[in-house]
């Protein structure tokens, strides 16, 4: 199985592309419907030429969201990135790609939204900038395609482009399970339920898995996968697990559910490596920042060595994490990108 998702600038129409793919709406939460913007993470999917479902992570476009955007963007295997022909490349545009681009996606289609309001010249300007843009700060080439959600104009030559890309994708052939949470919530008479997108291994409801970074073990009550209740979680898909023996204030979003022996491990402070290419001169060192991995964000202090590229942060909270795992540098009390790497 695989999941997808949206990246893009906020009011580029990458929620109602995801209702046109999928004929579902993915902002849930009343004041997504009242202001007309998605600021958490919304869930979809489409079934694939077998019928497995294809999973759709819907991400908020907004700056102040982008811890958001992160916990989205860390399980996808391909991601869609959109661009309104209209208004063209902004802002968010290229924060959503430099976030894809750190969490290691290079699996990425370039979406031009409102074709239907602008016209083929304009499309086309905007599809060539985009796709340099693109080139210039990830190095890749993508494919492209320009689509109405509002009409349903090029929505099918859209899907039939993302199965094709999906079937190029080869399995990770991890030998466990993991899974960070994103939603933890309670269900009168069942308990607490969690949400996240499982990777790596299958799981059934006789898996033991442990709570990283809390240490807890966690015992399966039943699982379901898009909207129907499984014996057996295949990856990569989304699922929602619920727990026999944690209350809903004992887990939360940002913890890792794995199994004894796997290499993620609770980590208070680790190495780094940051990414060359798009690091900002103004990372003053010894000072304060905040990571983002999986669906965790944590503060932290960072302190380079002699190599600028090269240094150690000291969180506040441990985290889940793993060697060599890809994570963001977001600047303490804003929504700013500082960088990213290993």
């Amino acid at each position: 199985m695989f999941t997808i998702g949206t990246s893009g600038h906020i009011d580029h129409g990458k929620t109602l592309l995801i209702k046109a793919l999928t004929g579902i709406d993915t902002d849930r939460l009343p004041e997504e419907k009242k202001r007309g913007m998605t600021i958490d993470l919304g869930f979809a999917y489409f079934p694939g030429p077998g019928g497995e479902p294809v999973g759709v992570i819907d991400v908020p476009g907004h700056e102040r969201f982008i811890r958001n955007m992160v916990a989205g963007a860390w399980s996808l295997d391909l991601a869609l990135l959109v661009v309104a022909a209209d208004d063209g490349w902004m802002q968010q545009s290229g924060d959503h790609l430099l976030v894809l681009h750190y969490l290691g996606i290079t699996d990425i289609i370039l979406v031009i939204s409102k074709r239907d309001i602008a016209s083929p010249a304009r499309i086309r300007e905007v599809e060539n900038d985009s796709l340099d843009k693109i080139k210039s700060i990830t190095g890749i080439d993508v494919p492209s395609v320009s689509v109405s959600a509002k009409t349903g104009e090029n929505i099918d030559k859209l899907k039939e482009l993302i199965l094709s890309e999906l079937s190029k994708i080869k399995t990770s052939g991890e030998s466990f399970p993991f899974l960070y949470v994103d939603r933890v919530f309670n269900i009168k008479g069942s308990g607490t339920i969690i949400t996240g997108s499982l990777k790596g291994k299958s799981i059934d409801k006789e898996t033991k898995l442990i709570s990283l970074p809390e240490e807890k073990p966690v015992r399966i009550r039943s699982l379901q996968s898009y909207n129907s209740s499984v014996d057996k979680a295949v990856p990569v898909s989304r699922l929602a697990i619920n727990i026999a023996n944690l209350k809903k204030d004992e887990i939360h979003r940002g913890a890792c559910l794995t199994t004894e022996g796997s290499d993620f491990l609770a980590v208070s402070e680790f190495i780094f490596r940051l990414k060359k290419d798009r690091i900002k001169p103004n990372i003053r060192n010894h000072s304060e920042v905040e990571i983002a991995l999986g669906t965790a964000d944590q503060l932290g202090e960072i302190h380079f060595l002699k190599d600028s590229r090269i240094g150690r942060i000291i969180l506040k909270q441990p985290v889940a994490a793993r060697w060599n795992q890809p994570f963001l540098l977001i600047r303490h009390g804003g929504s700013s990108i500082i960088g990213g790497g290993f």
